[in-house]
């Protein structure tokens, strides 16, 4: 027996002397408002049956038994009793009543029963009690701890609800008929997931509610049925999938027949009952309901509670009894229900042996042909029936059957084609061709020399008399692959390579299997792996997958990426790097041409021009430069140049390969950054004016610094690219797209001018809106960039200094409506503001201490930027 102790807080909720008025009387910390009011509100006891309360004694008032969710993980158990008058008005009033609920988040199932049993409830006793004692009474109060039991089963209710007694016989019509009839109709509602509405005589409904929460697994009650014994309140419709209710409300509980389905104790009228209903009414009946409970509970899954599991899983139970005398006709429909579940099989099988109902075998053995296909699993079952049923059968019927299951079945070994063929001792050459049709697959798919021998020894033992021409032909074929094995194996590692060459051009042995031999080559190079015959990618790729870990190559990664066509030219460097020098030029020594053009797309320009024998500069320059651009790395085409055209710099470090690179073989370069796309970062701002100098390049290059004339920088604001972003404006086609495109760095504050003059009102205020999406953007590619100077050749970086000056320029010209935008669109740190004060400080003249940024029409004030200190007001 399974037994957990589980912890549960209480709420109490009454009238009495220590608290006055119905409110909650006692309860287990913590608590906050809004379970107080759940709580109390549920559990809270009025009657709209009876028109006088007192005119009805306490002891024939239903109680109010609630099992139900109050949120995903907590499970709340209460019981609300009627007291009858609060003596503490005047004059007393009837209605009062004690709620107490037991609340859990415990994962351990419990029986709601068990705990409605032996819990420790509060009753009006219990707290006139405590009133009349005159200790204060503690609102807060202990959580109760109880040990309890998963197995717990309490019989009388279903003695009390569903069985006959003498002054109600029941069977021939009485109300415990009616009872029964409802009680199938409840379950089945139930486990088809329905809102049932009950109504039966008051006395019985605390019993419903008991019967039905023992009537399924207990991990379904917790997960699916929230039940009440007495519905006196709305709310409880919004909690409750099971609700009773007594006669006496009848017609107002049918008025919500809509919302649910309604089960009258005076109009059973249920038809057709569901499998599992009647299999459990049955225990029921016939004291059998434990029994029902281990055998069935067990076998209905938490994955799938469908009214059809629930049916077959009792239907077994129910069945099972009758399998011995049961009709042909019945049993294959019953087996067939039963038939997916290898465990009920066994069961069946063995009372079909128990009772020797050999009729029953061709039944057995159709219907578990029907599955498509069967596997290798069921060779046990075929295996028991076999053993029973051989001696009802002759040889000839014997091997048709044979051969129906042995056609059906999928083997993945030999040893489950020997297990199944071995279950009898007949040899006959009709079962020649259903054995051989098994094994050859099987040694065929297999390289390994040991499989292929045994399932030789196993055809020439098992087979009698002679065999087709065509099968005699696949053996063969078979005995010359174990003989090749044999002489690759005991080869020197000299001969090993060119035997394997011939072997591959025997076409009896078949290429798949040549190309497992892999295994039995004692070495293999990159040259054997280059120069596989008839060498493509395929080819190499399906030999790679049979003899992967057999690979004797200095790097299996490398090799892989070779024949990976989605690997990326960063893990394909990342492998190549891996070699040392000698390994790396033997690799490039015999790559052929498509590997060639992936290596060079890899590496850097250094080691193609070292490592690739023959290259062509102009060929190789251009993968680069494709790369540099591919990868957003134009940066590495100025260091480039820099490095042939700066005397001063470090060349120690760089091959002669690249030193010696002539001006046209740079050609390709200088063209691509000729073109605006590539971006000229600061620090190559002087290469730049060099190449410019030289004619190498024709576009505009900025000046090498940023703290230049003011009339500079308006020349640098007017140049040729911002004539393009003029026309692009004038053209009515100015939106985010063409931002990113044309805006280059560096990007001096007046530069805005040119542009801010040809926009139109609407553009200007989209504009905030573009540089925040921009900015956004880049903040999602690069959330960890720096904001130092150092760091400003990221693209975050460079577009945060093009929206600073874009600030320097609103603020330059006294357009504070349109900075107030761009600062509530952009929201810039307390970081960004000292680098617009910085740009405005290098135009302070230098008399002057504080720059004003605008002033308000309004109320005069100034926002003020400072040598020394941020943005002010004044």
């Amino acid at each position: 027996m399974t037994s957990n102790v589980i912890t549960f807080r209480q709420h109490i909720k009454t009238s009495s002397r220590a608290r006055k008025g119905y409110r909650t009387y006692q309860y287990t910390p913590p608590m906050d408002e809004q379970t107080d009011e759940k709580l109390g509100g549920y559990g809270v006891y009025v009657s709209t049956a009876y028109s006088d309360m007192s005119s009805i004694g306490l002891g024939e008032r239903p109680e109010l038994f609630l099992f139900y969710n109050l949120d995903p993980k907590t499970k709340v158990v209460s019981r609300s009793t009627y007291v009858g008058f609060d003596l503490h008005s005047y004059p007393p009033r009837p209605g009062n009543y004690v709620s107490h609920a037991l609340v859990t988040d415990s994962q351990h199932r419990f029986n709601p029963v068990e705990l409605y049993k032996k819990a420790a409830w509060k009753t009006g006793d219990i707290i006139a009690a405590e009133d009349s004692s005159n200790d204060p009474i503690p609102i807060n109060i202990s959580p109760l701890s109880m040990q309890v039991d998963p197995e717990f089963i309490y019989l009388d209710c279903f003695d009390e609800l569903l069985l006959p007694t003498f002054s109600d016989p029941g069977i021939s019509g009485g109300k415990t008929a009616s009872r029964q009839k409802m009680f199938m109709a409840v379950v089945d509602a139930i486990i088809r997931r329905q809102k049932v509405l009950i109504i039966d005589d008051k006395s019985t409904l605390l019993n419903w509610a008991m019967c039905l929460l023992q009537s399924f697994p207990l991990d379904f009650v917790h997960r699916h049925l929230s039940i009440t014994s007495f519905a006196n309140s709305h709310t409880l419709m919004d909690i409750c999938q099971v609700l009773c209710f007594e006669t006496e409300n009848s017609e107002r509980v049918k008025r919500m027949a809509d919302r649910a389905t309604v089960i009258d104790i005076n109009n059973a009228g249920v038809e057709n009952p569901g499998i599992y209903a009647r299999s459990l009414l049955t225990a029921i009946q016939k004291g059998d309901f434990a029994h029902f409970r281990d055998e069935v509970f067990s076998k209905i899954s938490a994955a799938a509670y469908t009214p059809e599991l629930f049916n077959k899983c009792a239907d077994l139970f129910h069945q099972m009894p009758e399998v011995p005398y049961m009709p042909a006709q019945k049993f294959e429909t019953f087996f067939t229900s039963q038939a997916d579940d290898a465990q009920n099989v066994e069961r069946i099988i063995s009372i079909v042996q128990r009772y020797e109902r050999a009729d029953l075998c061709n039944i057995i053995w159709r219907t578990l042909l029907k599955k498509k296909p069967p596997t290798a699993d069921d060779l046990s079952t075929y295996r028991v029936i076999s053993q029973y049923i051989i001696s009802h059968l002759t040889d000839d019927l014997w091997i048709k059957l044979e051969s129906e299951v042995a056609d059906k079945l999928l083997f993945s070994r030999l040893d489950q084609v020997s297990t199944f063929f071995s279950v009898t001792n007949i040899l006959s050459p009709d079962r020649n061709t259903p054995f051989i049709n098994k094994v050859i697959p099987l040694i065929n798919s297999n390289q390994q020399q040991t499989i292929k021998e045994r399932g030789i020894c196993m055809i020439k033992d098992f087979v009698v008399g002679e065999i087709t021409a065509d099968q005699k032909s696949q053996l063969e074929k078979i005995q010359d692959q174990i003989d090749f094995m044999d002489q690759l194996e005991k080869a020197p590692a000299s001969e090993q390579y060119p035997l394997f060459l011939r072997a591959y051009e025997y076409e009896k042995l078949g290429k798949a299997f040549v190309l497992g031999c892999v295994s039995h080559l004692k070495q293999f190079t990159w040259h054997l792996f280059f120069n596989w015959p008839q060498w493509d990618i395929n080819s190499l790729r399906s030999l790679f997958e049979i003899a992967e870990l057999s690979f004797k190559l200095p790097d299996k990664a490398l090799a892989l990426c070779v024949l990976q066509s989605e690997c990326s030219p960063k893990t394909f460097r990342f492998h190549f790097e891996q070699l040392t020098d000698n390994e790396q030029k033997d690799f490039v020594n015999v790559i052929p041409l498509p590997v060639r053009d992936r290596l060079m797309d890899s590496l850097s320009l250094e080691k193609v021009l070292t490592f690739v024998p023959h290259v062509n500069v102009h060929d190789a320059l251009n993968r680069y430069i494709a790369r540099c651009f591919r990868d957003s790395q134009q940066s590495d085409l100025w260091s480039l140049c820099n490095l042939i055209h700066n005397p001063t710099a470090d060349k120690s470090k760089f091959p002669n390969t690249i030193i010696h690179i002539n001006g046209s073989n740079l050609k390709p370069v200088y063209d691509a950054l000729d073109n605006d796309v590539a971006h000229i970062p600061i620090e190559h701002i002087r290469i730049a004016r060099l190449l410019s100098e030289k004619g190498k390049i024709k576009r505009p290059v900025p000046a090498a610094h940023m703290d230049i004339t003011l009339d500079h920088i308006r020349a640098i604001g007017r140049l040729d690219h911002m004539g393009q972003v003029a026309k692009y404006v004038k053209n009515k086609r100015f939106d985010e797209q063409v931002l990113r495109s044309l805006i280059k760095l560096p990007w001096p504050h007046y530069a805005w001018e040119v542009l801010f003059n040809e926009l139109d009102n609407r553009n200007k205020e989209k504009l905030p809106v573009m540089l925040k999406n921009i900015l956004t953007d880049l903040q999602q590619r690069y959330p960890a960039s720096s904001k130092s100077a150092a760091a400003i050749n990221t693209p975050l970086l460079q577009w945060q200094h093009i929206i600073y000056q874009y600030a320097v320029f609103l603020i330059v010209k006294d357009e504070y409506s349109h900075y107030l935008t761009l600062l509530n669109t952009i929201r810039p740190s307390w970081e960004d503001y000292k680098i617009i004060r910085d740009q405005l400080v290098c135009l302070m003249p230098e008399e002057n201490n504080t720059y004003t940024a605008f002033k308000s029409p309004s109320n005069k004030k100034g926002f003020l930027f400072t040598r020394t200190h941020g943005p002010t007001w004044r």
